[in-house]
């Protein structure tokens, strides 16, 4: 009977050992970085509670109560997933961050499948070690628990993504698909960007591959597209606008293209990347997933998907430097760094062969990725919200002393209306 080879089951047990490591370690820093920011909560977030707690009580969304209805929510939907904890009962700020904790989850678990997709015989645990990768990504974690829409918005664009590279694999556009882009498209203005460039993708993949998708054409997802375009389109029916006033205010004109709005844009949109040291080798891999050669037989790598990654991180850099918006830490272009962190892990992949390097090259990311709540740490301390901050208080106490025509003017339309249940002036 031959004798065991121990040095190769030394590797083995050690690749094992260094996999659920890895693990453990995705989910230490997870749980830190939540433990350490999850009671912070932007002003724009009570905004939707505002808006959920008027739709919870059978009124329109509106914030301006008695006159022509005023739509300030980037995300309706975001309202209506937030509504039933009013019905229930519930604390509505701890349901909208657990409901945004779900969906980080669901982006981990989509990204698992892609990279299942590219690399169908690697381990279920090596699969699910590289794609936990995106629990310490610090800017993800933290809008997913910010009680914001961002994380949905995030979640529909990686949705929409998988399914995407699956309908590529099978050679067949599918119903799904167009689904998953109703969904992306009701979950914020700006992802009609997202949708656009996905249509073009397909048009050009059946203009190329006329045999393997002319069957289905573009009638499939166009039907499963539909639903979200009249969704996209039903504010209209209510409101003097379809889009939100949040999105016209921050949207900058053409002709201020070179203001010192847009360099201050830059700036922060600089301060953003690097406040993040993983930024630097998110970018880095997806390059490297861009111009590596494609393997014989790889029916998803093609220059299409390359292209459109390429495209849409450009286009969303660029809206982030001509649209105004005081939140930082990502979030006008946390969706399209998803898509390039994605990118990243499936060019590490394809990279480091050796099991143990990859692992230990994950590591090394993962720390990256973390690190981001250093930089950011001072920044959300100084300009969110806490459990019982001076801005609560004082909302709490105009509701005590107010009058029924009782009116505010303020600067933020969050923590002080939500409390205070006043009628209040934007300036």
């Amino acid at each position: 009977m031959a004798g065991i080879d121990t040095k190769l089951a030394d590797r083995t047990r050690g690749t094992r050992y260094l996999t659920w490591g890895l693990i453990a370690l995705e989910l230490i820093l997870c749980a830190f970085i939540v433990w350490d920011v999850s009671g912070y909560t932007p002003d724009d977030a009570y905004i939707y509670l505002n808006g959920a707690r008027q739709l919870a009580g059978g009124q329109l969304p509106n914030m301006t109560p008695g006159e022509v209805p005023t739509n300030a929510w980037s995300s309706l939907l975001w309202v209506g997933l937030i509504t039933p904890a009013y019905w229930l009962g519930v604390d509505a700020l701890i349901w909208a961050k657990v409901l945004g904790f779900i969906l980080l989850l669901g982006v981990v678990w989509q990204i698992a499948r892609i990279i299942g997709l590219f690399h169908p015989k690697l381990n279920p645990a090596t699969v699910w070690a590289v794609a936990g990768l995106t629990l310490a990504y610090m800017p993800l974690v933290f809008w997913a628990t910010s009680g914001m829409e961002t994380i949905l918005y995030v979640f529909s664009l990686v949705l929409v993504f998988r399914l995407l590279l699956r309908d590529i694999s099978q050679r067949r556009l599918s119903v799904g698909l167009g689904l998953a882009l109703s969904l992306h498209l009701v979950t914020r203005p700006d992802a009609f960007i997202n949708v656009a460039l996905v249509l073009v993708l397909l048009v050009i993949l059946v203009l190329n591959h006329k045999r393997s998708h002319a069957r289905a054409g573009l009638v499939r997802p166009a039907v499963g597209l539909l639903p979200g375009v009249l969704l996209f389109l039903l504010p209209g029916l209510f409101y003097p606008t379809v889009l939100p006033t949040s999105a016209l205010a921050k949207s900058l004109a053409l002709t201020a293209v070179f203001s010192d709005q847009f360099w201050w844009n830059l700036r922060e949109l600089l301060l953003d990347f690097a406040l993040t040291p993983g930024n630097v080798f998110i970018y880095a891999g997806m390059l490297i997933f861009v111009f590596a050669r494609r393997r014989q037989g790889d029916p998803i790598g093609g220059w299409e998907v390359r292209a459109f990654v390429v495209f849409l991180v450009v286009m969303h850099l660029g809206k982030r430097v001509l649209v105004c918006d005081w939140m930082a830490i990502q979030r006008l272009w946390l969706e399209s760094a998803t898509i390039a962190l994605i990118a990243c892990l499936l060019a590490l992949i394809r990279l480091i062969e050796n099991k143990k390097y990859l692992l230990i090259s994950a590591v090394i990311l993962c720390g990256s990725l973390a690190a981001g709540l250093l930089g950011w740490r001072v920044y959300i301390f100084c300009h969110y919200n806490r459990t019982g901050d001076p801005a609560e208080v004082m909302g709490r106490f105009i509701n005590e002393l107010k009058m029924d025509d009782s009116w505010m003017v303020a600067t933020d339309m969050g923590v002080l209306p939500y409390f205070g249940e006043i009628y209040t002036i934007d300036v």
